[in-house]
């Protein structure tokens, strides 16, 4: 009787030559994962080799019906987990690869911006995401984020998650201009590089340098901008104006005398002075009246 064949289980007390053993007719396995030995031998009862082959081909049995380690032969029938994950999978390579969640998260990160909650200040900005960002960051890894304050110098950083804080720049990491990041509600795609080790902002808003020069139709001054009307204004509240166009149009030390109208009108080739202004972070949509950017 080929016992490891039966489909059946079946405990008997059974003597045979003098021999008493304990048969149990059964597969190696019942179906439920549990396995159990063809014969359990008796104390003091004599067993032939005949009886300890049995019992070594029923555990050989049900070894071969176990998975190996090492990958030696394939499933033959799907793996019910019961629930249990499969953990500390390796990176997928072919179509049928099981996939990790750590796996898929980079994927989608690479090829999906994850949206962040943003705190911090408008120039050291931190943000949360959930799950957690990579530490260390993943090359490419994009984000969108929500700001709660416009950017107020040319060097904001953002910390994500628990890694340090990373410079935003402009895509090809140039620096941001003060008010790229134009206030609060204002939607930014970044993008990680992790070569340079900074964020890029992908959808900076235009900002005009200081110094430069546009007209526009409206007759009433835009908020931040100011008329150049000869005013004596202190390089510390204007420095990066400053920088752009020092003394040119006069003062010295801690004053610099901002450009007359007629002056620049002349230079424009104007017959009639126009008004002209400095900006800020708005910007005209009808050029007329000549302005300079100011911060």
């Amino acid at each position: 009787m080929n016992y490891a064949e039966s489909d059946y289980s079946l405990n008997k007390t059974a003597a045979l030559q003098g021999r008493l053993f304990l048969w149990n007719l059964t597969m190696p396995f019942n179906g439920s994962g549990v396995f159990s030995p063809l014969i359990t031998f008796v104390d003091n009862t004599p067993a032939t080799a005949e009886d300890q082959n049995s019992q070594d081909g029923d555990i050989a049995q049900g070894l071969s019906d176990c998975m190996t380690r090492d990958g030696q032969a394939p499933a033959t029938a799907p793996i019910n987990m019961g629930g249990f994950p499969l953990q500390d999978l390796a990176s997928a390579v072919n179509p049928g690869d099981a996939v990790s969640f750590g796996f898929l998260l980079t994927q989608l990160r690479n090829s999906a911006a994850v949206l962040g909650t943003v705190a911090g200040t408008s120039d050291v900005i931190t943000a949360t995401f959930a799950p957690a960002m990579a530490n260390p960051l993943i090359n490419g890894t994009q984000i969108l984020l929500r700001f709660t304050a416009a950017n107020t110098t040319t060097t904001p950083t953002l910390a994500a998650d628990t890694n340090p804080a990373i410079a935003i720049t402009q895509l090809g990491g140039q620096p941001l201009r003060v008010g790229s990041i134009p206030g609060a509600g204002f939607w930014g795609l970044l993008i990680y590089d992790a070569t340079a080790n900074q964020w890029n902002l992908l959808n900076p808003a235009p900002v005009e340098a200081p110094g430069v020069i546009k007209m526009q139709a409206m007759q009433a001054v835009p908020v931040g901008w100011m008329e150049c009307n000869g005013a004596s204004l202190t390089t510390t509240a204007f420095p990066q104006l400053f920088a752009a166009i020092g003394f040119t149009y006069g003062g010295s030390g801690a004053n610099l005398i901002f450009p007359m109208r007629e002056a620049l009108s002349r230079a424009a080739g104007m017959t009639a002075p126009a008004s002209i202004q400095v900006a800020s972070l708005d910007r005209p949509k009808l050029m007329l009246l000549d302005r300079i950017r100011r911060v």
